[in-house]
This record gives C-alpha cells, structure tokens and sequence, in this order.
C-alpha cells in the first residue's frame, strides 16, 4: 500500500519540467516546498512536522467534539438556557406582584369608596346641627 507521501512524490517524478525558461524551474521548485510543508507527520519528532499537519492538529483540537470551540458553544447554550429560565421565573414574579397590587389597589378603592361616603355622612350630620342651633 502507498503512503500519501510515496503518492506525492510519485506525482511529482511524473511531472516532465520543460527545458525553456525558468519559470518552470521555479514551479517545481514551490512543488518540493510545498511537499516539505505537507509532509506527513513525525510520530518521533513533534518539531519536524509539516505545517499544514500542525495547523490540521491545531484545527482538530479547536474544532473537535472535546475542543474549546465546541466547549464554549456548549457554554454559550448553557447561559442562554439559564437566562431563559430566569426570565420565566420572573415573570411569574412579576405576574404576582401584579396581582398583588392590583387586589391591594381594590382594596384601597374601596376602602377609599367608603370613607367618602362616611365623609359625606359626617358633613350632613354636622350641617343639620349647625342648622338647628
């Protein structure tokens, strides 16, 4: 079975480098570079790995299931979860304390209803006294 390095350098031998100009020379060249800088990975030496292997390792890690992306998402819902159940419980606070006032504010009315008719009582009763002097 081939490797993909053995692949790469396979597809590499079987490029024919035309012999006018150097502007092929040159491709070839970033060809070989290229190949250096997608080696496959070092499993002895982490330093000799190729670029693109450590940025793909870097991509895994920040992008895999356990990575910090996927964590932070995971505690980004978290949050939104526990805010959308503290905006339930307050609303069913609010929703109380609007009871609440409103049955105190009807009782205050009428509280309110009655000592005005005692008002008015008390002021036709001292009216007729005043009147019978």
């Amino acid at each position: 079975m081939k490797t993909k390095s053995s692949l790469l350098d396979a597809k590499l031998n079987s490029l024919q480098m035309p012999k006018v100009g150097t502007n092929w020379a040159k491709r070839y060249q970033h060809w070989i570079e290229m190949k250096k800088l997608f080696s496959a990975s070092d499993t002895l030496v982490q330093a000799n790995n190729g670029f693109a292997t450590l940025v793909r390792t870097l991509a895994d890690t920040a992008l895999g299931v356990d990575g910090s992306i996927a964590a932070r998402s995971e505690g980004l819902r978290d949050r939104i979860s526990a805010n959308e159940k503290r905006q339930a419980a307050l609303e069913v606070r609010v929703s109380q304390t609007e009871a609440r006032l409103r049955k105190q504010y009807t009782a205050l009315d009428t509280k309110m209803g009655e000592l005005q008719s005692l008002s008015s009582y008390v002021s036709q009763q001292v009216a007729l006294l005043n009147s019978g002097k």
